[in-house]
Parts: structure tokens; C-alpha cells; sequence
């Protein structure tokens, strides 16, 4: 359980170690990500039937962005960190209750992993290992509305942005092989060794991408 209460059912592992460009909403850039839950909800039953969906809801907690206090306005990265709306009417991370909200799509539920059940997902706009809190299917008939205002923002999210990373490497000190971090997580597919150390970093390259401003220009 984190400090607001709610418990932490599993992390996401991406190709983002900064909350400086990490994509600013979910769905517009072709992102991948390795959802491992926590190990008091590491249970197949929980995910009986997700495989189904080709979308899901991840409710997730800004646990970077905590601050003892909060403001009633922000100013968002979309009007140029100039102007002030209220925090309710923005997506911002800092928040009373500092809790995110992402559609994402399902690839596939693996339940053969070491540390399965594990889920692959894209287009996720979360930084590596922020907690989720809660996991729930997307339903097409209840949760999309095409011809709902935008707002301040237009509503107009653009072509899906290209996302090319250097993936983080990780190295097994018990068997020597190499494999990609954010496909198998801490414990080597080979020998199942939970003793390995990371030898590549995850640099990435985001193209024609709007960053996440500075906290002063989200403030």
C-alpha cells in the first residue's frame, strides 16, 4: 500500500527513465511497455479473460510528481506554459491526488514468464516503473466518444508518433547471457536467475514529439 491508501498492484517497465519525454498523453506515440504485478496480485486468475481485449485502462499513480500541497490552476504545455486553467480542466500530474489515467493497447497476457502474469502493452506514457494502481478493460461502446469537445487542447492529437530507443540491456551474472530489459525484466529467460545487473542503458531518440515541459511550466 502507498501513502494515499491505495495498493500498488503491479509496475510498468518502459523505454522512458525521465519523466522529461515521456509522451504527454497515451496512444500517440508507438511506445511499448511490460506491465509486472506485484507479487500479493501475481495471480493468473486475476487476469482470466483480459486476453480478449484489445485495450485496457491502467489508473496509475504520478509518484514522481508528489507534492505536499496543490494548486487549484496549472499551466499547461499545450497553451505554452503562459496561461493558467484550472487543474481539473487539464491532465496534469499535479494534482490532489496525483493519480493518471491511460488507454492502452493489450498485445498479448503472458502467463508463462517467471514473473507472469505479465502484460505487453504500446503506447503507454508512463515513466519505467511508475505503480499502477488499478487495471481495467477498455469498452468501445461505453468509454469512446468521437464527437466530444477538446477544450483548450482542440482535440486534435495528431499522427501516432515514432518512438526509436537503444533498449536496456541486462546481463545474467549466473549463466552470461544478454537480453532485452524491458521484454523480460530482472530475472533472466535463461537460467531464471534473479542475479543480473544492467549493462545498457535505455537512451531514446523521440521524433516530432511535444515533451513534457518543465515542472515550472506545469505549475
Amino acid at each position: 500500500m502507498n501513502g494515499s491508501g491505495l495498493d500498488i498492484i503491479a509496475r510498468i517497465e518502459t523505454p522512458f527513465a525521465e519523466k522529461f519525454g515521456v509522451p504527454r498523453q497515451s496512444g500517440i506515440a508507438d511506445s511499448p511497455g511490460r506491465i509486472v504485478f506485484e507479487k500479493p496480485f501475481r495471480d493468473v486468475d486475476a487476469v482470466r479473460g483480459l486476453e480478449g481485449f484489445s485495450h485496457i485502462w491502467l489508473i496509475w499513480q504520478f509518484d514522481r510528481a508528489q507534492r505536499q500541497s496543490w494548486s487549484p490552476t496549472v499551466r499547461p504545455p499545450r497553451l505554452g506554459g503562459n496561461e493558467r486553467v484550472g487543474v481539473f480542466a487539464t491532465r496534469s500530474p499535479f494534482r490532489p491526488n496525483g493519480l493518471g489515467l491511460s488507454a492502452v493497447e493489450l498485445e498479448r497476457v503472458a502467463l508463462d514468464e517467471p514473473e507472469g502474469p505479465v502484460l505487453y502493452v504500446r503506447g503507454a506514457d508512463m515513466v519505467s516503473g511508475t505503480p499502477i494502481v488499478d487495471i481495467k478493460p477498455y469498452l468501445a461502446y461505453a468509454d469512446s466518444y468521437p464527437d466530444a469537445a477538446g477544450g483548450f487542447t482542440g482535440g486534435d492529437a495528431g499522427a501516432v508518433l515514432t518512438v526509436e530507443t537503444i533498449p536496456a540491456i541486462t546481463q545474467c551474472q549466473a549463466c552470461g547471457r544478454q537480453y532485452e530489459t524491458v521484454r523480460y525484466g530482472r530475472t533472466c529467460p535463461h537460467c531464471e536467475s534473479p542475479d543480473t545487473y544492467l549493462v545498457q542503458g535505455s537512451e531514446m531518440m523521440i521524433k516530432e514529439i511535444e515533451a513534457v515541459e518543465a515542472d515550472d511550466a506545469a505549475t
